[in-house]
């Protein structure tokens, strides 16, 4: 319910935007492990969405959802480790997280990791 409700203030379905309240609520959920909210959580760090921006954070809680799972985590934290944004750069450790997003059902996870088979360098993403 925290989640679903969060969802709702951060996309401003049915009550006004509000970022800090969605954080509020996200945050609610994703300490009782709830993947989907810290993904979302994640996402709101990365970008600085009522939040300041904050990389390390993104990257530790896109990793707690990509651990359960959760698609468009592994794909985050793919581009995360792809861009050295609040991890050491790691191909290796992008493509690995690509291709498990993919295998998840993620079409952009399936994109780019056919991006990086085709390529012997890796492409800006």
């Amino acid at each position: 319910a925290q989640f679903n409700l969060g969802l709702m203030y951060y996309e401003g379905r049915g009550v006004p935007q509000n970022y800090f309240k969605a954080n509020e609520l996200f945050s609610k959920a994703a300490n009782q492990g709830e993947a989907k909210a810290q993904s979302n959580l994640g996402s709101m760090y990365a970008n600085g969405q009522g939040v300041p921006q904050d990389y390390l954070k993104a990257a530790e809680l896109f990793s707690k959802a990509a651990n359960q799972g959760d698609a468009q985590a592994q794909f985050n934290l793919g581009l995360m480790y792809a861009k050295s944004q609040g991890v050491p750069q790691d191909y290796l450790k992008a493509k690995e997280l690509f291709k498990k997003s993919c295998l998840n059902k993620l079409q952009a996870g399936c994109d780019v990791y056919a991006i990086l088979n085709k390529n012997a360098t890796h492409p800006s993403l």
